[in-house]
């Protein structure tokens, strides 16, 4: 039996929708994230920060392991916590939660519809690769759930890319 979205995720991934809106607004790209432990106490919180930091790797993911890599300032074991997105991550961050030690990702929009949205912008850097597909070669299991609250993760990142309606 496969594992399955529970209720407590649905409500941190609803977060990590809310993180990206909040990144949409201040004008960085709309995605964010929550990571949150085995208990469902959120840990951390971050939203991409491309353009207000000036780096383009400052994706949400990347971002929060970051920051959890300066508060800690030592080993943090991730292996039992969740990083809740509201999008599928791209490599570079699926990489980077999985070196991180993160083994458990739920994402809310799938890459697919995703790109759909964002392929208004032909000048935005994509690499179409799955999480499924990376982390499925990865020597410790991940388990990857998603994608879940599709419509609502949908909304953040068309408004960014089209506007209020």
């Amino acid at each position: 039996m496969s594992e399955q979205i529970t209720a407590v995720d649905l409500k941190l991934l609803g977060e990590a929708i809310e993180v990206a809106g909040e990144a949409g607004a201040r004008g960085d790209y709309p995605f964010g994230c929550v990571l949150a432990d085995s208990e469902g106490t959120v840990i951390g919180r971050f939203g991409n920060s491309c353009f207000t930091s000036g780096d383009p790797t400052a994706h949400a993911e990347v971002g929060l392991m970051r920051d959890l890599g300066m508060q800690a300032l030592g080993p943090v074991d991730l292996s039992k916590c969740t990083v809740y997105v509201n999008a599928e991550p791209c490599p570079m961050c699926a990489a980077t939660m999985y070196f991180g030690g993160v083994r458990r990702i739920i994402f809310a929009l799938g890459d697919e519809r995703c790109r759909q949205i964002t392929s208004r912008q032909p000048d935005a850097p994509h690499i179409e690769m799955e999480v499924r597909d990376l982390l499925g070669k990865a020597v410790q299991p991940v388990v990857i759930l998603g994608p879940a609250l599709e419509d609502e993760a949908a909304k953040v990142v068309d408004r960014y890319i089209n506007g209020p309606n």
